[in-house]
């Protein structure tokens, strides 16, 4: 039985496995792509992130360092002025004038706050303004650190004086029960703790750089 060739079924046949193996070629061809564009976008991306947070980084370190170089200047022009010998004694007086006064702001305020009654009205009213107009109208005789000092404790003295009063007022509602009232309580506690603390700080700082003396 000899061996013979079906030249139509052939003729046939091959066209078909042409056309499947250029669809099976074009199949992962179009795969092969697909990963490829996938891989890549997905590497841009990556890098894309990378190079915003890397901006937003530079950026924070941009203004913090900025802000240090300032404070910095500012400490160092103070204590220039502090060391040379040639600063006219005008200059001195009011300097000393200007610490006093807001020493005697901050007496004034946290023994208000302190020992004033939860319910007088006075609680209500934003003292602090008056510490941060005056602290900020005489910076020049100020250095950064006293500066940071004052601000936070006029953060605290508004804290405090609302909170010891909003103690009071909430003590006297039925909105709330004991357990609720005692919360404020303690909390408005905790506050004149944090202000007495920051007074004391103040005048620790104002007996060692500024008066040179102790601090009653």
């Amino acid at each position: 039985m000899g061996f013979t060739i079906d030249w139509g079924t052939l003729a046939v046949s091959i066209p078909v496995i042409a056309a499947t193996a250029v669809g099976a070629v074009k199949f992962v061809a179009k795969a092969y792509f697909k990963k490829h564009i996938d891989e890549r976008f997905e590497t841009y991306k990556n890098e894309l992130n990378k190079d915003m947070e890397e901006h937003k980084n530079e950026l924070q370190k941009d203004m913090e360092k900025y802000k240090y170089d300032l404070e910095k200047e500012q400490n160092e022009y103070i204590k220039k002025l502090d060391s040379k010998m040639k600063i006219s004694d005008a200059y001195i007086e009011m300097r000393y004038t200007k610490i006093t006064e807001i020493r005697e702001l901050v007496q004034r305020f946290y023994f208000t706050v302190k020992n004033v009654s939860p319910a007088d009205e006075i609680l209500t009213s934003p003292m602090e303004n008056e510490l941060i107009t005056h602290l900020e109208s005489n910076r020049l005789y100020f250095t950064i650190d006293f500066i940071n000092l004052i601000q936070k404790f006029a953060t605290i003295i508004e804290e405090t004086r609302l909170k010891k009063y909003k103690s009071h007022a909430l003590s006297n509602s039925d909105r709330f029960d004991s357990t609720q009232k005692l919360a404020f309580y303690e909390d408005s506690h905790s506050s004149l703790k944090k202000m007495e603390k920051s007074y004391h700080t103040i005048e620790e700082f104002l007996r060692d750089d500024y008066l040179n003396a102790k601090v009653v």
